[in-house]
């Protein structure tokens, strides 16, 4: 995770947090695949929160879906 955001700097990066079990990450889904379309300026990852256990416990995931938003792999926000 650290590499890709390294590899990514100067760029927003939008990450989603999910689990293939979470209804709001379920409904989140397409909405989320429009916005990567709308704004191709802007990358945007998906983590498997069930896949990817460290990842998602270095960036402090507690809930689902959750957003973080990074520039220069720093975050920036988080929803």
């Amino acid at each position: 995770f650290e590499d890709i955001m390294r590899s990514l700097a100067d760029k927003l990066v939008i990450v989603e947090f999910h689990a293939q079990w979470c209804g709001p990450c379920v409904a989140m889904r397409a909405p989320y695949e429009v916005l990567s379309r709308d704004y191709p300026n802007v990358i945007f990852l998906k983590v498997d929160v069930e896949q990817l256990v460290r990842t998602s416990n270095n960036c402090g995931i507690s809930a689902m879906p959750t957003y973080q938003f990074y520039i220069n792999g720093i975050k920036q926000a988080e929803f």
